[in-house]
């Protein structure tokens, strides 16, 4: 990193643990603050992390910004209901728009000042979806990094620490590991692709739950919160099929 207020790229190729915690440490003992963008140059995909004193405020961006956020209300604010048409409704009032990289931030915050979640429900969620970047990061075979110094936003929760999103994704990703899945992306849907062979080895009605759950519309991010189980555990539970060529990704 420059000087500068927008810093020249940084191309990294396997963005793994170690190289993470060197990055925002180094960034953490300057205080920087500022936006921090990542880019998958093999998949499109680009993330922002927000850094505050070199901790981080919050991120964004990645495949399903949208999924992800139900997801996170599912799990971690089960008392607000996902509606996308209240969603939007609520924006609007405050004159944000989903195109917006904070909406979810002054979401977040809106709800804490209001009392609607706990500070410790907001830090949650802030650490669940920094969580989902962080693994999409040590995924990605490169990545390349700019830090514009000039994009801030000031703490309204609780800053995270860079170290506690990148143990729990490091977990989670050394779990993928072992299991020799690493080069499945839990962003990816699976779709049945055969059919009639999987008729064939089901029940009617394992096959009638199959094709209702398996539409193509669900990743295995989404399914593993409708099943009340780890992304992994859908992927493998799959797998088998997924290698016979009865279901696809």
């Amino acid at each position: 990193m420059t000087g500068r207020n927008i810093s020249d790229n940084l191309i990294i190729r396997e963005f793994t643990a170690p190289k993470q915690t060197k990055l925002f440490g180094s960034l953490q003992e300057a205080q920087i603050s500022g936006q921090l963008t990542f880019n998958d140059p093999i998949k499109g995909d680009e993330w922002h992390l927000y850094l505050y004193l070199g901790e981080i405020v919050y991120g964004t961006g990645g495949t399903h910004p949208i999924r992800r956020w139900q997801r996170n209300l599912i799990l971690n604010l089960p008392q607000i209901p996902f509606q996308l048409s209240n969603l939007q409704e609520e924006l609007t009032e405050r004159k944000a728009d989903l195109s917006d990289n904070i909406w979810e931030y002054e979401q977040l915050s809106h709800w804490v000042e209001q009392q609607v979640i706990t500070p410790q429900q907001g830090k949650n969620a802030v650490l669940f979806i920094l969580s989902e970047i962080f693994f999409n990061l040590t995924q990605a075979r490169q990545v390349i990094c700019r830090l514009d110094q000039n994009k801030i936003i000031p703490p309204n929760l609780e800053p995270i620490k860079p170290e506690e999103p990148i143990r729990s994704s490091q977990q989670v990703w050394q779990n993928w590991q072992d299991a020799g899945v690493a080069d499945r992306s839990p962003d990816l849907a699976p779709v049945i692709l055969q059919p009639q062979e999987l008729q064939e080895k089901t029940s009617i009605s394992a096959y009638q739950s199959l094709c209702k759950l398996l539409n193509g519309n669900r990743t295995l991010k989404d399914l593993s919160v409708q099943l009340k189980t780890s992304t992994l555990q859908v992927l493998c539970s799959l797998l088998p099929y997924i290698q016979s060529g009865i279901f696809g990704l």
